[in-house]
């Protein structure tokens, strides 16, 4: 656990220490930090691929139960999109030309959902959405989804004894509260570290925080792959 405690807070220091022009090089277009980010989705997605098609531990108490985890395979297809929205789909790598349709409501004319103009931070005349706009953008619908899987179920779980064995009961995978913490820090440190950068580096230090979201996501892939349970075939129940 030192190791990634370590993670975010070293990330952050070298944000701080490199060089500028060393620190646009790691964090521009398709730069080290973005490959990293993408790289480290990709193989989110793979490992709970893995473990979905290995089958999991299940029970027969919910209906939709079955000797694989679909709450599993939902993860697995979350983060394979995750991967292909940070490369735009491999557009600039193939050298493929955005559709007409994307491009005329794509604020960076890129094969992407998340730099649509509904789903942006900011509209087509570039100007910040404000009330309920700003929550309905993909930067803080995954602020929600890590917060609310990653810390609060699992708080709550540790919390509410019952909460948990019910979930557990439906093969709920539960992300362990010390590695929810960790997503927490990650942001807390980025919040503090936006207070004190000039306007123009914000979108490099976002680009930083992205990719321990995503390095702090394959962890519990893998977690999850080491403290899982054999399938039980559905015949060998009583």
């Amino acid at each position: 656990m030192g190791i990634l405690l370590l993670w975010p807070l070293v990330s952050y220091a070298l944000f701080f220490l490199f060089p500028r022009d060393v620190l646009k090089w790691l964090i521009r277009e398709d730069g080290l930090m973005e490959t990293l980010t993408a790289v480290a989705l990709l193989s989110t997605a793979v490992v709970f691929l893995r473990l979905y098609l290995s089958g999991g531990r299940c029970t027969p108490a919910h209906p939709l139960a079955t000797h694989r985890n679909g709450f599993i395979l939902c993860l697995a297809v979350v983060f394979f999109i995750g991967a292909g929205e940070e490369v735009s789909w491999g557009q600039r790598l193939f050298n493929l030309r955005t559709p007409e349709l994307m491009e005329n409501f794509n604020l960076q004319k890129e094969i992407n959902i998340h730099n649509l103009a509904i789903f942006s931070q900011h509209t087509v005349d570039g100007e910040a959405k404000q009330g309920f706009g700003r929550w309905f953008t993909v930067s803080r619908m995954f602020s929600l989804f890590w917060f609310s899987y990653c810390f609060l179920i699992p708080a709550i779980a540790r919390a509410a004894p019952r909460f948990k064995a019910s979930m557990l009961q439906r093969n709920f995978p539960l992300v362990p509260l010390w590695l929810g913490l960790l997503f927490v820090l990650n942001y807390l440190i980025s919040k503090a570290a936006e207070g004190v950068i000039p306007a123009g580096r914000m979108h490099r230090l976002t680009e930083v925080k992205e990719c321990n979201f995503a390095v702090l996501f394959l962890v519990v892939a893998v977690w999850f792959v080491r403290h899982s349970r054999p399938a039980v075939p559905l015949t060998s129940r009583s």
